[in-house]
């Protein structure tokens, strides 16, 4: 079989911009701007639950989100505040105040351990809450900076925290929450002025190693006990001159499979490359065993998601209708063991 044609498309809203698989890879969770959360049948596209809170769309838009470990709770930003939601009731159960001027009023959320506590930023630190709304500990953070990315390992116990501590460039920082330690990655990075932000999107794989998408650079991974370089790979071995607006990077949890959204260029001076909104970025998918990538027939749109099992990606993507007017939809594509690009 080979990778490129999608298996399953289910038709979305012009509003819609991320997507997140649930654990038991039965659901996906959609949000947009000002238009809620909707939880969606992952193989017919029937919604089965919605989130929706009051305000203007530009303070009710959702980027962050994520589901508990055992799919009975989902939790999101906006308004300047973070919600858990009831899947089974669709009822919010529980709304964490963020700091006055918070960035936009939205940050990253994570789950920590089984489910039962959550992880959210608090300008220079994160706090773990019990969902019931006790402050079990907090972790500061080193130089501070608006968190852009919060992910955690499969056992909810370890968190990568990549922030932008403007003018220097993102810093990323291993919190292990069990353990109660801050500790620092070093990812090396060409400072470009006006491209400073969102550098870094880090991810855990079910070995513990840590894969960090940088776009200057490329993709590198790190020893999960020394958080030392274990190894890389540059943007022109993954198979472009130079890719610039990076972006939306996830890596399957059993560490083959790299997928980014990215526009390409021609021009190797970064400070030249377009600035635009990058509704023309396409869906890469790069194999790591095989070492070889493959753009796939998915243009403009939003976020990625990789089915928990690693057998499916799936991707917001723009389209054209019969009446020449755009749509989005998600894209679902196969992945397998014997998948090839």
């Amino acid at each position: 079989m080979h990778v490129g044609t999608p298996s399953t498309q289910l038709k979305l809203t012009q509003k819609d911009q991320n997507c997140l698989w649930s654990p038991d890879g039965s659901h996906i969770a959609i949000t947009g701007y000002g238009n809620g959360a909707r939880i969606l049948d992952a193989a017919t596209g029937k919604k089965r639950q919605q989130f929706k809170i009051k305000g203007r769309p530009s303070e009710t838009s959702i980027s962050h989100h994520a589901f508990s470990p055992d799919g009975r709770l989902y939790a999101f930003s906006c308004a300047h505040a973070v919600y858990v939601g009831d899947l089974s009731t669709g009822d919010i159960v529980q709304r964490f105040e963020l700091p006055d001027g918070e960035r936009a009023g939205t940050v990253p959320v994570a789950f920590a351990g089984t489910g039962r506590s959550i992880l959210v930023p608090d300008g220079d630190g994160v706090r773990l809450l019990s969902l019931d709304g006790r402050l079990l500990q907090r972790f500061e953070i080193p130089g501070g900076g608006d968190c852009m990315q919060l992910v955690g390992d499969a056992a909810g116990r370890r968190f990568a925290y990549c922030a932008n501590a403007h003018p220097v460039c993102d810093q990323l920082v291993v919190i292990d929450i069990v353990a109660g330690v801050v500790s620092p990655i070093t990812v090396p990075y060409d400072y470009v002025p006006g491209r400073a932000m969102f550098e870094m999107a880090p991810r855990f794989l079910d070995d513990g190693r840590i894969v960090v998408f940088h776009k200057t650079h490329g993709v590198f991974w790190f020893n999960p006990e020394t958080l030392e370089q274990a190894d890389m790979v540059s943007w022109a071995q993954i198979g472009a001159r130079s890719f610039f607006h990076v972006r939306d990077c996830q890596a399957s949890s059993d560490g083959r499979w790299l997928a980014f959204t990215a526009e390409e260029s021609e021009n190797p001076d970064p400070a030249e490359w377009s600035v635009a909104w990058p509704d023309g970025s396409r869906l890469f998918i790069y194999d790591v065993e095989a070492g070889r990538g493959v753009h796939l027939p998915s243009v403009g749109g939003g976020g990625i998601t990789f089915r928990p099992d690693d057998a499916a990606v799936a991707r917001i993507t723009l389209w054209t209708q019969d009446s020449g007017r755009l749509a989005r939809r998600l894209d679902i594509f196969d992945l397998s063991a014997d998948s090839a690009l």
